[in-house]
């Protein structure tokens, strides 16, 4: 009987040990998006005013150890240059009437060390998913967590003709890059 008690206790022991604690995140409204890229006239930028999403992540100490889902998304509408001929032209070239939403969902992410992930997820952009890698640095504390990092990529690579003006004049880059610094707060 001490035997089964022992071993029941040990048992017990090892599966509270190995619990993980997952927690989940929201966003909160100080997370910031933008798109920057370069044109014939001039570089730009396009700030995103809402984005949504969420992290399941497992914590030790205050400290992510693992990330066990992260998503987000926003609305192509929600993209803003400042400039609403741009901004037009901006939703037309992604095709927002058919494709309104542009999303990423992560797939895996390997810790380099305490704070530099490196994170393969699937970014959904004009209807078109395409697996990404990209670097982000973490920091956190046992309510809170920042995601930073920045993303480059093709318009083309997700069937999108860089947008023109003025009768082709002006044209759009293909190469543009998507910063983040998302703020999250547990739910």
């Amino acid at each position: 009987m001490i035997r089964f008690i022992s071993i029941a206790v040990l048992l017990l022991s090892t599966l509270y040990l190995g619990a993980q604690n997952v927690e989940s995140f929201t966003l909160k409204p100080t997370s910031k998006l933008s798109v920057t890229g370069t044109s014939t006239l001039h570089d730009w930028e396009c700030v995103v005013d809402r984005v949504d999403g969420s992290v399941q992540a497992v914590l030790e100490n205050g400290q992510v150890v693992e990330i066990k889902d992260f998503n987000f998304s926003f609305k192509v509408k929600d993209l803003k240059s400042g400039k609403s001929v741009m901004d037009g032209k901006t939703y037309d070239a992604l095709n927002e009437k058919s494709n309104p939403i542009i999303s990423y969902t992560i797939i895996s992410v390997t810790f380099k060390n305490a704070h530099e992930v490196m994170a393969k997820g699937r970014m959904t952009i004009n209807g078109i998913s395409k697996e990404m890698v990209t670097e982000a640095r973490i920091t956190s504390t046992s309510t809170t967590m920042n995601i930073k990092g920045e993303k480059g990529f093709k318009l083309t690579d997700f069937k999108i003709d860089p947008p023109k003006a003025m009768l082709g004049s002006i044209t759009t880059g293909d190469d543009v890059v998507i910063h983040y610094d998302l703020q999250l707060q547990i739910k």
